[in-house]
C-alpha cells in the first residue's frame, strides 16, 4: 500500500478510530473495575466527545491553512499519553484525565482525516469516498469493544492500555516526511497531491477544491 494513497488515509482512519472506541470501553469497563458508581461512569463516557464537539471547527480551520500532518502526530501522540495515564496511575482522576485527553487529541485526528479524504478525492470520487469513510467509522465501533474486551480478559486493564498505545503510535513511524517542494499548487490544477493535502499549502486565490 502506497504512503500517499487514498486507501493509505482508510487504514489510518480504521486504526485511529478503532483505538478511540476501544479506549472508550476500557476506560468504562476500568472504572466499574475501581469500584466507581454509575453516573460517574456516564460522566467518564461523556467526556470523550466533549472535545471534539467543541473544537471541530478550530480544527479544521488549521488543517486547511497548515496541512494535516501536524495535526495527525499531535493526536496520535496526544492520544498514546492519554492512554499512558491510567496504566501508570490505576485511579478514578486518571481515568478522568485520560479521557479528557484522548477527546481533545482525538479532535485533531479524526477532522485531519476528513480533511485529507476531502482534498486527495476527485470530484466523481468524493462521495464514494466519504461514503467508505463512513463505513470504516462504523466498522471501527464494532471492533474497538471487541478489541477492548479481548485485552481485558487476557492482560487485564492496565495492561490493555498498553495495546491502545501501540495502535495510537502507528500513525507517527507511517505517516511519510515532509516534501518542501510541494507546498504551492497551480492554479490551473484543482486537484491537490496527497504531499500538499498532507503539508501546509499556498492557495491562489478563488482556487476551489
Amino acid at each position: 500500500m502506497s504512503p500517499t494513497s487514498i486507501y493509505f488515509i482508510f487504514a489510518l482512519t480504521l486504526l485511529s478510530f478503532t483505538s478511540v472506541r476501544a479506549g472508550q470501553v476500557l476506560f468504562s469497563l476500568y472504572a466499574l473495575h475501581l469500584g466507581a458508581q454509575p453516573f460517574a461512569v456516564g460522566i467518564l463516557a461523556a467526556t470523550f466527545s466533549a472535545f471534539p464537539m467543541l473544537l471541530s471547527w478550530r480544527v479544521g480551520k488549521l488543517a486547511d491553512r497548515f496541512g494535516s500532518r501536524w495535526p495527525l502526530l499531535f493526536g496520535a501522540l496526544g492520544g498514546a499519553c492519554g492512554m499512558l495515564v491510567p496504566y501508570a496511575v490505576p485511579a478514578m482522576p486518571a481515568l478522568y484525565i485520560a479521557a479528557v485527553m484522548n477527546g481533545l487529541f482525538f479532535a485533531y485526528f479524526g477532522v485531519s482525516l476528513q480533511n485529507l479524504v476531502g482534498l486527495l478525492s476527485h470530484p466523481h470520487e468524493r462521495a464514494r469516498n466519504f461514503s467508505n469513510f463512513s463505513l470504516l467509522v462504523s466498522l471501527s465501533g464494532f471492533l474497538g469493544p471487541l478489541l477492548s474486551g479481548f485485552s481485558i480478559d487476557h492482560a487485564g486493564h492496565a495492561t490493555a492500555c498498553l495495546f491502545l498505545v501501540l495502535i495510537a503510535l502507528v500513525p507517527v513511524a507511517d505517516l511519510p516526511p515532509p516534501n518542501p517542494k510541494s507546498t504551492r499548487i497551480n492554479p490551473a490544477d484543482p486537484f491537490l497531491t496527497p504531499s500538499q493535502a498532507l503539508a501546509g499549502i499556498a492557495l491562489p486565490e478563488r482556487w476551489e477544491p
